[in-house]
């Protein structure tokens, strides 16, 4: 704060009221920052499962693998669905327990058990009448069921071996491109990197058709949560690599060497 000459004194400006800020809107953004944070965190999970990275006992086959926590959460929910079915059948034990309301000023009316009947053991046993006797009939002996014959094991089919990570990806990545051209494919989730290894076939393709095939291996990628992509072929040479500025892929029309190790 300073002084005129005049005294006046003059305040200096303040970024005072501050701009009116609807709380529901800036609650509204938190959720989308929410919802978008638990999106990736799922698709993580689910990429982390189908390569069998999550914990899982040791018995367990590592081939089924990508099929232990499915199997655990279908088994929680057939428990919670069997234990609310039977908490809606029990009934209560407890029978109610109803006091009597007494008016205060009119007298409570007591109920008159009725005269218990007279007992036959009172009564002289000599007037009572015998019960003839009456024949008991044999009963026959039930016969017994036969037993069902127990089914062959031999009739049994033998069970199918589960597909790996590895050839569920193979799979996932043919479907967009021609028969017998997806040669393997292998991840690295340490960095976040899939190597898509392609044949020969791949060089003998238009350059158009090689980068729309690059770019939908790329956006497939992208969706099973693997950051980078590298299409190799059988000798270890680069076909493409994700470009240095900006996204997308870069697809060469002539393979690099393989990098040295």
């Amino acid at each position: 704060m300073r002084a005129e000459p005049d005294g006046r004194r003059i305040t200096p400006p303040s970024g005072l009221p501050a701009p009116y800020r609807s709380p529901w809107k800036r609650l509204a953004a938190d959720f989308e920052a929410v919802g978008a944070d638990l999106v990736l965190r799922a698709r993580e999970l689910r990429r982390r499962n189908g390569e069998g990275n999550l914990w899982r006992p040791g018995f367990w086959p590592s081939s089924w693998a990508a099929w232990f926590w499915p199997l655990i959460l279908l088994a929680a929910l057939v428990l919670a669905a069997g234990g609310v079915g039977l908490v809606g059948r029990l009934r209560p034990l407890a029978p109610e327990l109803r006091f009597p309301v007494q008016d205060q000023g009119r007298p409570t009316a007591t109920a008159v058990a009725p005269p218990a009947a007279p007992s036959l053991l009172e009564e002289d046993p000599l007037s009572l009448p015998v019960p003839a006797e009456e024949p008991q009939l044999e009963a026959a002996p039930a016969a017994e069921p036969e037993p069902a014959p127990a089914p062959g094991l031999e009739s049994l089919p033998a069970p199918l071996p589960l597909p790996g990570p590895e050839e569920v990806l193979k799979q996932a990545f043919a479907a967009l491109a021609p028969p017998d051209l997806i040669q393997s494919a292998r991840p690295d989730p340490a960095t976040a990197t899939l190597q898509l290894e392609v044949a020969d076939a791949f060089a003998r393709l238009e350059p158009s058709r090689r980068r729309e095939l690059a770019e939908d291996w790329r956006v497939l990628a992208f969706e099973r949560g693997y950051e980078r992509l590298e299409v190799v072929d059988d000798r270890g040479r680069l076909w493409a690599r994700p470009a240095a500025v900006g996204g997308g892929l870069v697809v060469l029309a002539f393979p690099l060497p393989p990098a040295p190790l």
